[in-house]
This record gives C-alpha cells, structure tokens and sequence, in this order.
C-alpha cells in the first residue's frame, strides 16, 4: 500500500483513503469497526474535544459502529453524540485503511 498519508505520535497510520462505494457496509478489509464524520463549513473542519479517553486534544467526531449499524448511521450518530448536530443527510466519503496493528497494540484494543 507504500507510504502512510500520515501518522501521530503513537505510531498509528493511515495507509490510505478509498472512494465509498454504494455498499451499506464496511468493507471486508477495514481493521476496526468504527465511523467518524468530517463536516466542513466554508472554510472550517468541526472538531471536537476529547476529554472522555484521556486524550485532552481535538479531533474529528467518531466512535464504533455498533452491531447492525452501518458506518453512515454510525457517523450521523457519533456526530450527534459528540457534538449536537443532527445532519442526516451526511454523505459517505469513504473508508480508511489502517495496519491492522500498531506497534504494541492490536487492533480494537
């Protein structure tokens, strides 16, 4: 898959970002189970703060897909959860791809 488009300091990385196709569900090769929603107004990304999971810094609304849920309604429901907007008519993007696992952690732990 070559280069990550970008890694943080944990050493977690995205490997890449297809096109969604029309498919409901996640595709076959997608290490975790989990949606988040990118909204953008103009010029500016909604962000939220995480301060639940320890990690105390800004980032895009997102969470697990939870069983029978697909990532769409799992998007427009972690957005809402996270942030108080309703929107959907969110548009699927997307699916990320990931290693399934990052040094010292297995994926979904």
């Amino acid at each position: 898959m070559g280069e990550a488009l970008a890694e943080d300091d944990e050493g977690n990385a995205l490997l890449g970002f297809p096109a969604a196709t029309h498919t409901p569900a996640a595709p076959l090769d997608a290490p975790m189970p989990a949606a988040l929603a990118a909204v953008w107004h103009d010029h500016h990304l909604l962000l939220v703060f995480d301060r639940h999971r320890h990690r105390h810094q800004w980032e895009l609304p997102e969470g697990r897909i939870e069983p029978g849920e697909t990532p769409l309604e799992a998007a427009v429901r972690e957005l809402r959860e996270e942030s108080g907007l309703h929107l959907p008519g969110l548009v699927l993007a997307g699916h990320e791809q990931r290693p399934r696992t990052h040094p010292g952690h297995p994926v979904g732990s």
